[in-house]
């Protein structure tokens, strides 16, 4: 019987004998974000300065992919922004020093035994369904993108875009299978991960469907119950920024005491009420199952891009049981994942640069 595993081996040993890299069939076994070195949240519309390309070309720090390997990652999920390698007016010309600088990030990750996925993470995320300007500029980046890495010596997946926002999955669907073909005109054998518009959920990503051209992998994000993963965060729910110290596995009369204070608010959200399809690891290997199922059922292989809990408010401990419960799941289950993220509010490292070992043990990685 074939698993997604035993896919995800198969395409990487083909496109490894086709490129003539070394790549390990656990290449995407485990990985880590880091979205805090090409400017993923630079608003296009802002002036880029030389200023800007300096502090990338500061951040920049092999020390940090030589420890993610040290501890046992297998690759790196790097989160790019457009604004960095792109003019964002017509005619959307190059920044030749930007791709300079994306090369040295990619070799230094290649040097240190780590694949990369390289993930185009702007945010806000480019209207492609609604401006046509958008659309040929986003062609054109993953074009360029394409001829230069033809042939790098660190391997390389091309993540399309993140959490695409469309309304009509029927023009996401076909606009990326485009893009793919584009791709693999350019690059026969490169590897594309795909995902589905509303958040990379699961649920969408069965919705978008197999797409039915190899060497493609599909990835969702996971971060239920939301009520514990986003517990103090600012952005997004309104009610999640005054959480502290929620539970996990859920502590129903917590729930109820925090749903008591939200009701009636303009903190009053779906997190408060959704939280018992996720509560513990069987809810969370429940959840996740139909996705399992369709995959297995499609032939396909899955990556779980993202997954992880803000960590300034929740229980230390708590905090990892989730992070070590999912990954358990995603390991039996044959998928292949990146934790949210290096340093971004979800934290691996400190500001010192020293992994939690909470987390670290968490991920299986010792």
């Amino acid at each position: 019987m074939i698993t997604p595993a035993t896919l995800l081996a198969a395409l990487l040993m083909t496109a490894d004998a086709r490129a003539g890299a070394k790549v390990d069939p656990a290449t995407l076994a485990r990985g880590i974000n880091m979205d805090h070195l090409f400017n993923p949240y630079r608003d296009p519309r802002e002036p880029w300065t030389a200023a800007d390309m300096k502090a990338i070309e500061k951040d920049i720090n092999p020390a940090e992919f030589k420890l993610a390997a040290k501890l046992g990652f297998t690759h790196v999920r790097l989160n790019i922004g457009q604004v960095f390698l792109q003019d964002q007016q017509v005619p959307f010309a190059f920044r030749e020093d930007g791709f300079r600088l994306l090369d040295r990030a990619v070799e230094a990750i290649g040097t240190s035994g780590l694949a990369c996925v390289l993930d185009l993470h702007q945010i806000p995320v480019p209207p492609l369904e609604l401006d046509p300007r958008e659309k040929r500029k986003f062609t054109a980046l993953w074009k360029r993108l394409t001829t230069r890495y033809r042939g790098s010596k660190t391997f390389i997946a091309f993540e399309l875009l993140n959490e695409p926002r469309v309304r009509k999955m029927d023009w996401w669907r076909s606009f990326t299978a485009e893009q793919i073909q584009m791709i693999r005109r350019l690059d026969p054998h490169r590897t594309v991960i795909i995902t589905a518009p509303d958040w990379a959920g699961f649920e969408e990503l069965m919705q978008l469907g197999n797409l039915g051209i190899p060497n493609v992998l599909y990835t969702f994000h996971f971060y239920e119950p939301f009520v514990f993963t986003h517990q103090g965060a600012d952005w997004g729910e309104p009610g999640m920024a005054s959480l502290r110290e929620i539970r996990y596995p859920i502590d129903p009369e917590q729930m109820k005491t925090e749903l008591a204070k939200a009701k009636g608010t303009d903190e009053e959200c779906w997190p408060f009420t959704d939280w018992p399809r996720a509560a513990d690891a069987a809810a969370l290997e429940k959840r996740l199952q139909p996705l399992f199922d369709w995959a297995k059922h499609e032939r396909i292989a899955l990556y779980c891009g993202e997954f992880g809990v803000h960590k300034p408010y929740a229980p230390p401990a708590d905090r990892a049981r989730w992070i070590a419960d999912l990954v358990a799941i995603l390991k039996k289950h044959d998928v292949g994942w990146a934790m949210w993220s290096w340093h971004s509010g979800f934290d691996l490292v400190d500001d010192h640069g020293v992994p939690d070992p909470a987390v670290v043990e968490a991920l299986g990685l010792r």
